[in-house]
């Protein structure tokens, strides 16, 4: 699309249901800013976001102009993932998925299956995930009840970085501990860690440990030239 002050670029790719739709637009900040010139987005005629898998037709509108591109999406492979098992005093096993962070809803998004539905200390689960709507795939997880079980705690990990400078982009650090991951803990997700502010990653306890954890971290703003 041209105009008279700015030129804006519909730009469109291919991903999953579970993640931000892959549309951008480019144009000049001010024109971004302009709420005289509000951009609207159709999926195929429709405003709202697609939930099927399938090709679908990208609308943009901008002040009586449109532009249109194809977009391919797909279901999100369930083994992408990551999942935290416990067992509740009663020996209930329960699952919960995470995906990016964002914690998965039961029946919608994935069923579960319990080999046995309860258990014994010692005893070891069988687990089969099935992934739903905007996921799709299986997985077979097995699992032992511990007998005791140790709770994390913070000091059991390090952070590669507790500071960072924002620079728009996801800000990661790696953790070090003597634990091993996917054994002994899983990291569900990275939370607040683009913007400047405080930072944050979750650890869940598996296996011979429970609960789980919180590691802050800090991402500086940039400084202004003096």
């Amino acid at each position: 699309l041209h105009g008279s002050s700015a030129e804006i670029r519909l730009n469109v790719g291919s991903g999953t249901l579970a993640d931000p739709m892959p549309v951008t637009v480019e144009a000049p900040q001010f024109f971004l800013d302009n709420p005289d010139y509000p951009i609207t987005f159709l999926y195929d005629e429709s405003t709202a976001e697609p939930t099927s898998p399938g090709t679908y037709s990208v609308t943009m509108q901008v002040g009586g102009a449109t532009a249109q591109k194809s977009m391919e999406l797909t279901a999100c492979d369930i083994n992408a993932c990551t999942p935290v098992f416990s067992v509740n005093d009663d020996g209930v096993p329960s699952m919960a998925l995470y995906y990016k962070g964002a914690r998965l809803t039961e029946n919608t998004d994935y069923t579960v299956q319990f080999t046995p539905t309860t258990l014994q200390p010692e005893e070891t689960c069988t687990v089969e995930v099935t992934g739903q709507s905007k996921f799709t795939g299986s997985r077979t997880l097995t699992y032992k009840v511990e007998q005791e079980r140790t709770p994390l705690t913070a000091d059991m990990f390090t952070l590669s970085q507790s500071q960072y400078e924002y620079t728009g982009d996801p800000c990661v650090p790696t953790v070090t501990c003597s634990l091993e991951e996917g054994t002994d803990y899983v990291v569900i997700g990275y939370f607040d860690n683009v913007n400047a502010g405080k930072a944050y990653l979750e650890i869940a306890g598996q296996g011979k440990y429970s609960g789980s954890v919180k590691l802050a971290y800090a991402i500086r703003p940039v400084e202004a030239d003096a």
